[in-house]
């Protein structure tokens, strides 16, 4: 799946393919707009601006979470518009935000059929699942699309990293989803360089995979209360 959304996600087209990838943007951000309008926030929106209105410090949103079976990247988020603003129907202007980014990279910078980007467009995970609820899922949607992009560049570089990163600390899929870009991308090629002889791109290879298996283990903790 990682591989298939790699090779797709390669972007030129015609022009006219491109007017519509932008019609097709604006209709969905006016009904995703809407939606977000419409929306009354359920509990489990709630409890997350909760926990990130009632933490003093990022690093007490990190202990205030540590029960709620994810990692706390989006409690962190909200966490400095809690001290601007009081109502939690901010938290649409983020996942608006968020999903405008989103839904820009899915229908401009794919080479699948507009049918069928069009299509997914406008299904629920691009309508109710994603951007018609305060939640974490969006946010999750476009690192994952960022960090794609990222590895088909170069999945050593720095960029990447991070990115998979980020992405593991949103929630189990997230984690679940940053795994399997490692596995496809990075696992390979880091063992043809860890082949000898070792030499300073072996080292920071070797770095780089540290790092993504240390945040890996931490999110699992946080997904594990």
């Amino acid at each position: 799946m990682i591989l298939g959304l790699q090779r797709v996600l390669v972007g030129g087209e015609s022009k006219q393919t491109r007017q519509l990838a932008i019609a097709t943007f604006g209709l969905h951000q006016l009904l995703a707009l809407y939606l977000l309008v419409q929306h009354e926030l359920w509990r489990d929106e709630l409890q997350a601006w909760s926990i990130a209105k009632a933490s003093t410090s990022p690093l007490d949103v990190i202990r205030n979470t540590q029960f709620e079976g994810r990692p706390p990247l989006w409690q962190l988020l909200l966490w400095p518009l809690t001290r601007l603003f009081d109502n939690p129907n901010t938290m649409k202007f983020v996942v608006f935000a968020i999903g405008s980014a989103a839904m820009w990279i899915w229908v401009r910078n794919t080479a699948l059929p507009f049918l069928i980007r069009a299509l997914v467009s406008f299904g629920f995970l691009f309508t109710g699942g994603y951007f018609g609820h305060s939640r974490e899922y969006i946010l999750m949607l476009l690192l994952l699309l960022f960090a794609i992009q990222a590895t088909n560049t170069d999945p050593l570089s720095k960029t990447s990293t991070l990115l998979i990163c980020l992405l593991s600390t949103v929630n189990l899929f997230g984690l679940v989803m940053a795994a399997a870009l490692v596995l496809a991308t990075v696992i390979k090629p880091s063992l043809q360089q860890l082949w000898p002889p070792i030499n300073r791109a072996s080292v920071a290879t070797s770095t780089r995979l540290s790092i993504l298996t240390a945040t890996f283990a931490l999110s699992a903790y946080w997904i594990y209360p």
